[in-house]
């Protein structure tokens, strides 16, 4: 058998290519979202609350609505570089042995409670907020590493003033906004 001549298939960074008379862009190095920072704990800012979509876990093909925070780094070296997070906007305090969502996990790191507000009152009073942002590395599929935000904790710095009143978590409560 010989050996047959390849074809160069590939494409070079941002070369916008003719596809039915429409000019698209294609790029074939996405720039990463976020920074990439070495593994710890940082005090961080909430420097943006957007609303987003993202594909469903078990079902790809369907999209699902999510919270996109962005932090901001505000102590120590890293200070500046900004980490996001895609939060599923539910407030579940979670089960016994389970876990509570990331969402409640945020608000009572913030507040050191549930607010006595909205459920979208409560999560764009966030942003500005201090809170601390565990930072935990993992490859991609492609081998680049990138940093995910896994765990939250209450910020040792002084929050914004802001007079929000706080439900107890002890005692239920029926003025439980959600």
């Amino acid at each position: 058998m010989g050996t047959r001549a390849r074809r160069n298939t590939s494409i070079s960074k941002n070369k916008t290519m003719p596809i039915n008379d429409i000019e698209v862009q294609v790029q074939t190095d996405r720039p990463p979202l976020y920074d990439t920072v070495p593994e710890n704990l940082y005090e961080c800012v909430i420097s943006s609350i957007s609303e987003g979509e993202r594909p469903k876990f078990k079902n790809p093909s369907e999209k699902e609505k999510v919270i996109n925070f962005e932090f901001t780094i505000s102590q120590g070296i890293q200070k500046g570089k900004k980490l996001g997070k895609q939060v599923s906007p539910v407030i579940g305090t979670g089960f016994e042995g389970g876990n509570a969502s990331t969402l409640y996990q945020m608000i009572y790191c913030v507040y050191r409670g549930v607010p006595k507000m909205g459920l979208k009152d409560v999560v764009n009073s966030l942003e500005g907020k201090h809170i601390k942002a565990m930072v935990k590395n993992k490859p991609a599929k492609s081998g680049k590493e990138y940093s995910r935000v896994t765990d939250f904790l209450a910020s040792d710095a002084e929050q914004p003033v802001e007079e929000v009143p706080v439900i107890d978590i002890d005692e239920p409560s029926s003025d439980m906004p959600f």
